[in-house]
């Protein structure tokens, strides 16, 4: 008898661990299933996205080859101010200031440079 209760114990031991398995995976299936899911919440928001993303692009206009050409050409005149900047700069470190100590004058060359550099802003 002694035996029967030790077998009877140990299989009431592993029915219960798997009652308790049971009720630890439908506890947590019911908290997934009740729960706002996760994937709802990022499916509805990129849903969202994906209709704002499409409506803009429907509204908007196509760039046009006009456009584009004008872009360019604001960006050629940018270019070109910053390269006469930057002549305007190396001229004005090397030669269109008087060194007075060494009694140095700026070239009438240089000051021609200088010139026409202004004017092409114009």
């Amino acid at each position: 008898m002694d035996v029967q209760k030790r077998s009877a114990f140990r299989f009431d031991n592993r029915g219960q661990s798997t009652i308790e398995y049971l009720i630890v995976t439908f506890v947590l299936v019911a908290v997934l299933v009740s729960a706002p899911s996760i994937y709802d919440m990022v499916g509805t928001t990129l849903k969202n996205k994906y209709q704002s993303y499409s409506f803009a692009v429907a509204v908007s206009d196509p760039p046009r080859k006009a456009f584009d050409d004008s872009i360019t050409k604001e960006a050629d005149k940018i270019k070109h101010i910053l390269n006469v900047f930057e002549e305007i700069g190396d001229l004005m470190r090397d030669s269109i200031f008087p060194d007075i100590k060494q009694m140095k004058m700026p070239d009438w060359k240089d000051i021609e440079k200088f010139g026409k550099l202004i004017r092409s802003f114009f």
